[in-house]
């Protein structure tokens, strides 16, 4: 297991929700065709409002327009069409089974465009599965990948000290290099004392921000810094040193939300995981994707991300991702060897942040 993050700390933010009441196309493939040649698409009876959508085995479903349903089960292969901006999936869950796909990009074709996987709170709708309530989840030999739009670089620092007050933050490297656009949420974390002051810290010094304007490497954000922030070289008993606060990016093209309606009073948020079935095991592959409101509060296992006994598993990644206002572990892994953990962002997250739980898990 590889394990590379960042854990800070910050404030609140809200989601928001769409609805779409038109079907769903399906691309209908059988395993005897070739991947280049499919039926035609054409309409099928799992619209927005159905109580419960299942892909059946040797079918391929292509997202292409919003759906919200009650409960989502694929069989088969469950793919969002990459070309189509804002799409969002609404569900109170989603199981994908033992040998089935659920797929929102891949690696040579990531979801660049924005989309949302929204996990609905539907209390008593559905009996308690092995996975729970309120989940993503795979089991078996399921595979699970997310790709969304990859930054070029997520972090970096500030340039210069800012100050409590300041709107523009000089950071060390140009925005727009590093793949940050405007409208995206960053984060500016806590700074101590510098060689001019005993200045301390505040409690809580590490605030949240939305990018609304960029020009090379200054970056105009809304609301103001409500603390100092220092950044740059210092001169320390005539040596230089760079102390400076990290501004992280927190935008994700995909993003993975759910009910939040009294969460950080309940800690109930949903949570994703992969599983083991009757010997057999899947996949999870998520790289670039935000989670927020996440995690299930006193229930063992149910974490915001969470590799579940895979054993040995060199494709399950969990790369990029920012895990944001969670409860529990923010990424679980737990008896799974030769995943990469890499390059994920924890901010405010209630509990463990990164969390190898029987502590033998390797490589």
């Amino acid at each position: 297991m590889r394990v590379l993050a960042i854990l800070v700390t910050g404030l609140a933010v809200a989601s928001s929700t769409l609805t779409c009441e038109k079907s769903l196309n399906l691309l209908q493939s059988s395993k005897a065709l070739s991947t280049k040649t499919h039926q035609e698409l054409r309409q099928v009876g799992c619209q927005s409002g159905s109580n419960q959508c299942i892909v059946p085995r040797d079918e391929t479903w292509v997202l292409d327009t919003s759906l919200d349903v009650g409960e989502l089960i694929v069989q088969g292969k469950f793919e969002w069409d990459t070309s189509k901006e804002n799409l969002e999936l609404r569900a109170c869950r989603i199981m994908v089974e033992d040998g089935a796909e659920f797929q929102v990009g891949t690696a040579a074709m990531p979801m660049n465009n924005k989309a949302t996987i929204y996990i609905k709170d539907c209390p008593n709708q559905f009996a308690e599965s092995v996975a729970g309530q309120r989940f993503l989840a795979g089991r078996g030999a399921a595979r699970i990948e997310i790709h969304g739009r990859r930054l070029e670089k997520h972090f970096t620092l500030l340039g210069e000290t800012a100050m409590a007050g300041s709107r523009e933050l000089v950071l060390k490297d140009p925005a727009a290099a590093m793949g940050w656009r405007v409208g995206d949420e960053v984060g500016v974390v806590t700074t101590g004392g510098d060689d001019e002051s005993t200045y301390a810290p505040p409690v809580d010094g590490s605030t949240r921000h939305v990018i609304e304007a960029i020009n090379g490497n200054t970056i105009t954000i809304e609301p103001a810094l409500t603390a100092k922030h220092l950044g740059g070289m210092k001169n320390m008993a005539g040596s230089l040193y760079e102390m400076a606060a990290e501004v992280v990016n927190m935008e994700r093209s995909v993003k993975i939300t759910g009910d939040n309606d009294g969460f950080f009073t309940s800690g109930q948020g949903f949570h994703t995981m992969i599983m083991p079935e009757q010997g057999k095991f899947g996949v999870l592959d998520v790289r670039w994707a935000r989670l927020e409101y996440c995690g299930q509060l006193d229930k063992t296992g149910r974490y915001c991300l969470h590799f579940h006994l895979m054993k040995h598993c060199p494709q399950c990644v969990l790369q990029g991702n920012t895990v944001i206002d969670s409860f529990q572990s923010g990424i679980t892994i737990h008896g799974t060897h030769d995943s990469l953990v890499d390059a994920n962002v924890l901010w405010d997250n209630h509990g463990v942040g990164i969390y190898t739980e029987d502590g033998n898990e390797m490589d």
